[in-house]
């Protein structure tokens, strides 16, 4: 039956997968994209409470990707109205992922609320604003104001083309923290707040040249939206959107099929050459032999494609040789330095308001090097009520807590809060979802639990005099997926191509990497397939893109 032929079989809608799925189909292309789990998104899924509670209990002494699952006892209430992403994130307002949202016209299917306070842990029980735009530096009463002149000086070069600047050679591989120090004269605290909530580094031994292009990137996403670089995404974020490009996907032709385990996965290729029988002698491309078949339980006849994407551990062993791993972009490579990260989720009925923020404290603050007494005029001209909005109920913001600075926390990277409540529709009214996520860098195999409760406890003391105790708590620990070593000249095209994984880097990269990741993997699926028929005209595509330029209505523009 033609309906069981297919120009590509994706497995999986994980965000990079539907993303080639949508655009694919997109350009006429037979797709067929199943995945074994029967909800949509993948390792990036966002799930229901209840769904989510299963899903921690199937991880519980699984060693792969995750690991390690524990979870509270009993699951409250109204547990379908939450909804809660296995990968959080907050996505750049200027970026390939939205770009992809516009160009693709998934936006229609989405939606975001702007991510309302990024604030650091000072290491005295007290959160400080964290400026994210040059007006916030001017209003900021914590920096001296030859600090904040110093501070504009640095933010104008991370946003313009700092490349071949004067500033940056020779210094590289140097410190970030350190170069802000001593290229720029920012003090040790104040270099510190930029480089992990500002720049979200993960080490105090992140290399400048790593983390300048990420700081670039959300310096330009300011203004776009509104005064936050950051769009916090609703109904848990990436999985909710993955869905959305595989409607997109669906309403172009692709063929869905979730919840349906494979069964197995041959091929005619021959096996010790990529060559299919009569392959030579067939140049009509309608009659070419399909290299791949995939069985599915309960569906008695098989899928056949002439490609297949999929992860590595669906790989037979004998068709190992006719992988190809798509590569990871290069300009988010540094977004996969951690290989490893434990993960709390968290769901707690009062919001988290710190109690000593920073603005409402007239006391001289460790930002300040207090070398100029002028900046008291700038204290004196706040506007009034300014001190009290930053304490205010706010339903998304980012905390973090850089190394060292939590009894009991890591000494060696920091760990970032990210707490969404009824505002991004992933929680009940009056509730609200708290991620922690915390790099781990040492070899030995990690306690989620026990490495997180510090950080957890911290929060759930704020702004109370007892720690309001949470609802639902779970820990996790999630490992990069690592690729089997490729079985055949990388210079040949294979048949079989590996997606590259999700960074477990910053949470404002994820977006973004797994969108230009799918751009570079669309294209190695083009090439696999020759594009014989050449349904796929760059010339045709915004500006070279992957998405085929459609029209726009006034309204939708």
């Amino acid at each position: 039956m033609e309906d069981s032929k297919f120009d590509v079989i994706i497995l999986g809608t994980g965000l990079t997968e539907s993303i080639v799925a949508a655009a694919l189909s997109k350009w006429s292309f037979r797709v067929a994209h199943i995945d074994q789990n029967p909800y949509y998104g993948g390792e990036e899924a966002s799930l229901n409470l209840e769904e989510f509670a299963k899903w921690i209990d199937g991880i519980s002494t699984v060693s792969g990707k995750f690991s390690n699952g524990t979870r509270s006892v009993t699951v409250p209430p109204y547990a379908r109205q939450y909804s809660i992403c296995l990968c959080p994130t907050i996505n750049p307002a200027l970026g390939p992922f939205i770009d992809a949202l516009i160009q693709s016209g998934v936006s229609k299917y989405s939606g975001f609320r702007l991510l309302e306070r990024v604030a650091v842990y000072d290491g005295k029980g007290s959160f400080r604003a964290v400026p994210g735009s040059k007006e916030d530096v001017f209003k900021n009463k914590d920096i001296s104001l030859i600090q904040k002149r110093r501070l504009m000086r640095f933010l104008t070069f991370a946003a313009g083309d700092f490349e071949e600047s004067n500033e940056l050679q020779g210094k590289h591989d140097l410190p970030f923290i350190q170069f802000l120090e001593s290229v720029f004269s920012l003090s040790h605290e104040l270099a510190t707040v930029i480089a992990y909530a500002l720049a979200y580094s993960s080490r105090p031994t992140d290399p400048t040249i790593s983390v300048l292009p990420r700081i670039q990137r959300y310096l330009r996403s300011v203004g776009r939206y509104g005064a936050s670089p950051f769009l916090v995404g609703h109904y848990g974020g990436v999985g909710e959107i993955s869905q959305g490009f595989c409607r997109t996907a669906a309403v172009s032709g692709a063929v869905y099929i979730l919840g349906r385990q494979i069964s197995t996965i041959s091929t005619n290729i021959h096996p010790e050459s990529d060559v299919t029988p009569a392959q030579t002698t067939s140049t009509d491309p309608s009659q070419r032999p399909y290299r791949y078949s995939v069985t599915l339980e309960d569906i008695p006849e098989p899928l056949c494609a002439h490609v297949v994407v999929g992860p590595p551990n669906c790989i037979p062993e004998r068709m190992r040789r006719h992988r190809q791993d798509s590569p990871i972009a290069h300009s988010y490579k540094a977004s996969y330095t951690p290989t490893c990260v434990v993960r709390c989720v968290a769901i707690v009925e009062h919001p988290i308001v710190p109690h000593a923020f920073s603005p409402q404290n007239d006391e001289p603050s460790d930002y300040d090097d207090h070398d100029d007494d002028t900046d008291a005029d700038a204290r004196d001209s706040q506007p009034e009520g300014a001190a009290g909005a930053a304490d205010k109920v706010l339903d998304t913001e980012v905390l973090v807590f850089p190394p060292g600075t939590l009894d009991g926390g890591s000494a060696d990277a920091s760990a970032v809060v990210l707490v969404t409540g009824e505002g991004t529709l992933s929680a009940p009214k009056g509730k609200y979802i708290v991620y922690i996520g915390l790099p781990v860098i040492s070899n030995n195999p990690p306690d989620a639990t026990q490495m997180l409760q510090p950080y957890l406890d911290a929060i759930l003391r704020l702004g109370k005099d007892e720690a309001q105790v949470p609802l639902f708590t779970s820990f996790h620990t999630e490992n990069l997926n690592t690729h089997l070593p490729p079985a055949k000249d990388p210079s040949e095209k294979g048949t079989w191509i590996i997606p590259p994984p999700v960074p477990l880097g910053p949470l404002g990269d994820v977006a973004d990497a797994a969108t230009r990741n799918a751009e570079t993997l669309f294209h190695t699926v083009i090439d696999a397939l020759d594009n014989s028929e050449e349904r796929y005209q760059k010339e045709d595509s915004h500006n070279g893109g992957i998405w085929p330029r459609i029209a726009v209505t006034e309204d939708e523009d």
